[in-house]
């Protein structure tokens, strides 16, 4: 019997979670990705160093 659930051994590293920090959303316009914060109401984009970091680990 083949299963699909995998348990992690002790002392193994805990895998990297894909997942973006918390409150941090992704828009996407055109082809673009943009990785933004809501704040007061508004969309604010994160800084450009941080737009690249997360664009390499969940986009490209």
């Amino acid at each position: 019997m083949n299963s699909d659930i995998r348990l992690r051994k002790v002392g193994d590293p805990e895998p990297e979670r894909n997942e973006l920090p918390r409150g941090v959303k992704a828009l996407i316009m055109g082809d673009q990705v943009y990785f933004v914060r809501r704040m007061g109401g508004h969309f604010v984009p994160l800084p450009e160093e941080e737009q690249v970091r997360l664009r390499k680990k969940h986009v490209t």
